[in-house]
């Protein structure tokens, strides 16, 4: 999570020079003072004479000036998912009865800010200290640590949620080799049925290395990672293909976008399933999870919980102030 602070606190100086740099030079003309009174309403940003410009307004006029630059710069959509997953953390936490005391979220809080500096030393090799590194960002230490605790709650609940998660639900180790064409594949399984069987996890290694155009997984001997049911980490046709088989079983060329999969399950992993509330504070001392089982997590609890997930995002779905269209 640390790192994910340092990225978010440096974006406040990349959406200043965004809002620079979007054709409109700020200053040029007069704007009301900070706090002034208003006669605008939620939703409503400005008045120009007559004229409202809407929050909507402003985000389609962001996501035109995203569009001129790299996806690792864009804010609007992160932002959205950003609040999406608390949204599902909010959820999960009021299903399962999770609550998170003061004295939690401060303990947090101080441990995520001397992340924080830990990281600034390690980075710039003891070069800049904490107050620089603020200094830099145009932000105060109030405003940042301030930042930190506001969010000491999300932070908690990811790490509890998460790891119970993974500590509780069924899941699968999986392996496969991809082909580009289905004689390809199938010339890989006949290979594989043809070799015997205590030898055929070995031979199945030996091909992936050898024949796999997925190079991710072919450097590590075919293995996908640990796959758990509906969280999307697979196409679906794989998913479902690799959850029909048995441990240890092979599976018969399957088709998807990527090519053509040969699919090992190689064990399934059932863990005892322990009540929450007993493990509970456990949880809260875990580490924090990696952003790959978070998105696990949101891609599975998004469909096993049947939470509906809609959007509608002025200027990407839709035009502002407009309904989108069905």
């Amino acid at each position: 999570m640390n790192k994910r602070l340092l990225l978010r606190a440096a974006s406040v100086a990349f959406a200043a020079a965004l809002v620079a740099g979007a054709g409109y030079v700020a200053g040029a003309q007069a704007t009301p003072d900070k706090g002034a009174p208003t006669t605008l309403e939620v939703g409503q940003v400005m008045r120009v004479g007559d004229r409202i410009i809407t929050a909507e307004d402003l985000i389609a006029r962001i996501g035109d000036s995203e569009r001129l630059i790299s996806t690792d710069k864009h804010l609007v959509a992160p932002a959205l998912a950003y609040l999406r997953d608390v949204a599902l953390l909010e959820l999960e936490s009021g299903r399962l009865g999770l609550t998170i005391s003061a004295q939690e979220a401060e303990a947090c809080t101080q441990q995520q800010i001397t992340n924080v500096k830990a990281e600034i030393k390690a980075s710039s090799r003891g070069m800049l200290t904490y107050e620089q590194w603020l200094e830099q960002q145009g932000l105060t230490k109030e405003g940042f640590e301030a930042y930190i605790r506001e969010r000491a709650p999300v932070i908690l609940r990811k790490r509890v949620l998460v790891t119970y998660f993974r500590e509780s639900t069924e899941s699968l180790e999986a392996w496969h080799i991809l082909r580009k064409t289905n004689a390809e594949a199938q010339a890989v399984y006949d290979d594989l049925m043809a070799t015997p069987a205590a030898r055929r996890i070995e031979k199945f290694e030996d091909l992936a290395v050898q024949k796999s155009i997925d190079t991710g997984s072919s450097l590590n001997k075919g293995r996908i990672g640990q796959i758990f049911k509906h969280s999307a980490t697979l196409v679906p046709a794989v998913e479902s293909a690799v959850w029909a088989l048995e441990d240890g079983a092979i599976s018969r060329p399957v088709q998807s976008s990527y090519g053509w999969h040969v699919l090992l399950r190689r064990q399934s992993i059932r863990p005892e399933v322990k009540p929450f509330a007993t493990q509970r504070d456990r949880l809260i001392a875990a580490p924090d999870p990696s952003e790959q089982d978070f998105n696990t997590w949101v891609r599975h609890v998004g469909v096993t919980q049947k939470y509906t997930i809609e959007r509608r995002l002025p200027g990407f779905d839709c035009k502002p102030n407009e309904k989108a269209s069905k």
